[in-house]
């Protein structure tokens, strides 16, 4: 029995070990791929914007047209 605990103890101070080990690395900050992500996110919130911007002229433009205020 006394053997059975022992392992019981070093299993779980094994798996504390680990868990700390993941949540360290997870804490160090944003990776390579989170900043591709983040450009690309800015990139096509850029596009958007612009994009949006470009046809709320046209639609303005088109209604002037036609004679409308």
């Amino acid at each position: 029995m006394r053997e059975a605990r022992s392992q019981l103890n070093s299993a779980g101070n094994q798996a504390v070990g680990q868990v700390d080990k993941a949540q360290t690395s997870t804490l160090e900050g944003p990776t390579f791929l989170c900043d591709i992500g983040d450009g690309l996110t800015s990139a096509a919130e850029f596009v958007g914007l612009n994009l949006g911007v470009a046809l709320g002229d046209a639609t303005s433009n088109v209604v002037n047209a036609a004679g409308g205020s």
